[in-house]
């Protein structure tokens, strides 16, 4: 059966599990052509490789393009194009009426591509850190190929720019296979058929989606979309990714980020366990001498500029919950480590020594340019905090499970002691605030959603805190919109409708919220929260951020952390539970 969920490759790749390949519509520069390009993703980039044109005897077409996860297809009158990735290494290419031209243009000097014969019809394409071999399986292929000294900065280099590759120019039933490669290898010997290669990456999808988390009934066009999202944006291994590795975005947000990844490892829980932890050891399997874990790493670069709040602990106990195959072995795996996480937090990150670690910079927090961090830095913002307390009762949780009695009531007592130091800290006025490290420097009248984050502290939240901090959360024109909570109250001077994190609805925010409101029995609000987002994303998209008056999407519109949050609002929220609205 054909897959019902359509794909706008203006906003969203035509890719596939495990694949470096995809192919989308933009226009990479400005002389260039808008229109399908095959693209490389590789070490934290997806470049555009070779434009797709239709032909008809030699003239270009704007034909119709239709996809789905499995399969897309160009046509104009009669005649068609169709496309698969059978493997996560290939692109099958056949048409029937209508040619394709495959075009790399100049890149201005910058690189050394090169268009090179294979042996017999076959030829290899240099471009970038894309390698490339195409096998023509029936029908002409024609390439175009000029080889010749280019004028550079300092030098010249021999390229072949433009390279042209024309199949079927003939009109008539024609075939090829692209493949990726990534140092020589035998040309492939090709022996299915493309149906036979259509139904491999059909079946591969539909188990993928199967096992997805379930949804109620009326958001099962978006769990398709969800399961899409999240199943094509997953890398092969290589470099720094030990095991398959699902970025946040095939777009253009091409890394994994050290607390996008583990949202996803929480939603990948329920469909496959193994997947799931291997995405929550990624950064931790790169941690760094002191204890700190990296910011984005990508097949070639591991960031150490800033760093990420330590969801870890949190979301550790949320997995452990969700499966029993997290069991003592993966537990002792992981344990070690994120002691050491937690204490980096307190040598390095508390210049003043009074118990309260800080950020040193919004992107420290992955709110990057939020009105909370105005006030200066570093800076002693709440979320931090809240995060940290949690994460020292989950390393109870966990000694307690390895037998280490001692170390676990040592945790718990941590983890209490610096609750209460917390709220005698940061809770001024009815509310929680950020304050400068040092000076407690603070502004009473930011309006940022930072500061209501420990509400993810769920039940270890006193009860009057907790009421005043939903009172402000819900109070009318300021953070709820129809589609979920603004980053920056929408009443603030700091609101920006464009705003990164002055006012865009952000998934991780709406995910420690609800989970926290969830936690201490606040289960209409949750719920209501959940139902917004997952109308928000079944309106709209999986966008990295959304407006939070329109909901329209906000820069990169095929975002895997949306799509995870959305299966665990719509699973663990909603799946037994009515709509609100």
């Amino acid at each position: 059966m054909q897959s019902k969920t359509e794909l706008d490759l203006v906003k969203i790749p035509f890719s596939r599990r495990e694949s470096n390949l995809a192919i989308s519509w933009l226009q990479p520069e400005p002389d260039q052509f808008e229109g399908l390009w095959l693209r490389f993703i590789y070490g934290g980039q997806g470049m555009p490789v070779f434009c797709l044109q239709a032909l008809k005897a030699g003239e270009v077409l704007e034909p119709a393009v239709d996809a789905d996860p499995c399969r897309m297809r160009l046509s104009a009158g009669t005649g068609y194009i169709e496309i698969v990735m059978p493997a996560p290494n290939a692109v099958r290419i056949r048409g029937r009426g209508l040619g394709l031209r495959l075009t790399a243009f100049d890149d201005g000097g910058k690189g050394w591509g090169a268009l090179i014969p294979a042996g017999e019809r076959r030829w290899r394409a240099i471009v970038g850190s894309a390698k490339l071999l195409f096998t023509p399986l029936a029908g002409a292929m024609n390439v175009h190929a000029p080889w010749a000294p280019a004028d550079g900065v300092r030098h010249r280099h021999h390229r072949t720019y433009p390279m042209r590759i024309d199949f079927g120019e003939d009109a008539m039933e024609w075939e090829s296979q692209i493949n990726a490669y990534e140092s020589e290898v035998d040309p492939p010997e090709v022996v299915e058929s493309f149906q036979q290669g259509f139904e491999r990456v059909r079946a591969d999808f539909a188990a993928w989606s199967e096992r997805c988390p379930a949804a109620p009934e009326r958001y099962s066009a978006a769990r398709d979309l969800a399961a899409y999202v999240t199943w094509s944006a997953v890398v092969p291994a290589a470099g720094n990714y030990r095991a398959p590795a699902m970025v946040m975005s095939k777009n253009w947000m091409v890394n994994t980020w050290n607390w996008d990844n583990y949202i996803n490892a929480w939603a990948s829980v329920y469909r496959d366990v193994d997947f799931a932890w291997n995405q929550y050891m990624l950064h931790i399997g790169h941690q760094h001498g002191t204890g700190a874990l990296g910011d984005a790493i990508n097949e070639q670069v591991i960031g150490w500029s800033y760093t990420k709040p330590p969801v870890h602990g949190w979301i550790l106990r949320r997995m452990m919950e969700a499966s029993d195959k997290i069991d003592s072995d993966r537990i002792r795996q992981v344990y070690q480590p994120l002691c050491r996480w937690t204490e980096w937090w307190f040598r390095y990150r508390d210049d003043d020594r009074d118990g309260i670690c800080q950020y040193h910079h919004g992107n420290d927090s992955g709110w990057d340019d939020a009105s909370a961090f105005d006030v200066g830095s570093p800076n002693e913002a709440p979320d931090l905090n809240s995060l940290l307390i949690l994460q020292m009762d989950v390393l109870g949780d966990l000694a307690e499970t390895l037998g280490e009695g001692n170390a676990a009531a040592g945790w718990r007592k941590r983890s209490s002691d610096m609750l209460h130091r917390f709220l005698k800290h940061s809770w001024r006025d009815g509310q929680f605030v950020s304050m400068v490290s040092g000076t407690h420097l603070f502004d009473r009248n930011v309006d940022s959603l930072l500061n209501y984050i420990p509400l993810v502290l769920g039940r270890r939240l006193p009860k009057p805190i907790r009421k005043d901090m939903i009172e402000g959360l819900t109070r009318e024109g300021r953070f709820m919109t129809d589609w979920g909570l603004a980053t920056e109250a929408v009443d603030s001077p700091e609101y920006l409708p464009r705003g990164y994190w002055r006012g865009s609805i952000w998934p991780p925010p709406m995910l420690m919220i609800v989970d926290g409101l969830h936690d201490a029995g606040e289960t209409m609000l949750s719920e209501d929260l959940a139902e917004r987002f997952c109308r928000l994303t079944a309106t709209h998209g999986f966008g990295e951020n959304h407006d939070a008056l329109t909901g329209e999407v906000h820069y990169d519109p095929a975002y895997t952390w949306s799509a995870s949050v959305f299966q665990l609002f719509a699973h663990l929220y909603l799946h037994h539970a009515p709509a609100n609205h």
